[in-house]
């Protein structure tokens, strides 16, 4: 049962490079369901040695149910596909997917492991503004080899 404590920690990858954009290293006290996404920068198709990091933590407490293993498992791939699905919207597509599922002390635990696709950029036409740099040495160069 989902109790209300929602977290989100991103991390900026420069490179090797990890610079975290949130205060403490370690995971909250208690039961956290862990979601993972990575979005890469790109300049007019070329990839940047540049990215974002960001893990969403969501607070629940383990809740005791006696149900069929058979029929839990396909609930819970189900819905683990469901929001997986709902995450990566229309543009998306799930290139690969594996499950794992282990059983500890009667608590049954699917963890869905996918490698995606998705579309997050946008097209429109450069002009010739978006090539300016703004320093008035680069300025006069142009300027002067423009003649």
């Amino acid at each position: 049962k989902y109790i209300g404590n929602d977290y989100r920690k991103s991390a900026l990858i420069i490179g090797r490079k990890r610079i975290n954009l949130y205060n403490s290293g370690g995971n909250p006290e208690g039961f956290y369901d862990k979601i993972s996404t990575e979005r890469n920068a790109s300049l007019l198709g070329a990839a940047l040695p540049l990215r974002l990091e960001t893990q969403y933590l969501r607070g629940y407490e383990a809740v005791n149910v006696n149900a069929d293993r058979k029929e839990t498992e396909t609930l819970l791939r189900e819905r683990l596909q469901e929001r997986l699905r709902s995450r990566i919207g229309e543009n998306g597509e799930i290139i690969n997917e594996k499950y794992f599922l282990s059983s500890k002390g009667g608590v049954l635990t699917v963890t869905l492991c996918a490698e995606c696709s998705q579309l997050i950029g946008a097209e429109r036409e450069m002009r010739a503004e978006d090539f300016i740099v703004n320093t008035e040495e680069t300025t006069q160069d142009i300027t002067q080899n423009g003649e």
